[in-house]
């Protein structure tokens, strides 16, 4: 997740494969979904901001709050489950990014 301030984040899903490079925007209280198989970006209506996140426990609404959006300095870390040595997850994971700065 890469943020400016507590009203702008972006999150890029690098995990699984097939989720790979989708991304969701965040703006004030506007959300809007990138997804790379139909290079199309799709806005989020109000309707579906409870909606569950990428199959996650998150929902959409969640993603607008800024207490779920890192404020630190600007360093990298992962956002989601990781793999067991077992297997892998099939819940999305992604690089967070955080920083402030205009």
């Amino acid at each position: 997740m890469w943020s400016r301030g507590e009203d702008r984040a972006l999150i890029v899903i690098e995990s699984p494969a097939r989720e790979r490079g989708t991304a969701t925007l965040r703006r004030d209280c506007n959300l809007w979904n990138y997804l790379p198989r139909i290079s199309r970006t799709l806005r989020v209506p109000p309707s579906m901001m409870l909606s569950s996140w990428m199959g996650s426990d998150l929902t959409n609404d969640d993603l607008t709050s800024p207490a779920t959006t890192p404020t630190t300095s600007r360093a990298a870390s992962s956002v989601g489950p990781t793999a067991t040595a077992g297997g892998s997850s099939d819940i999305p994971r992604g690089r967070a990014w955080s920083g402030s700065g205009a």
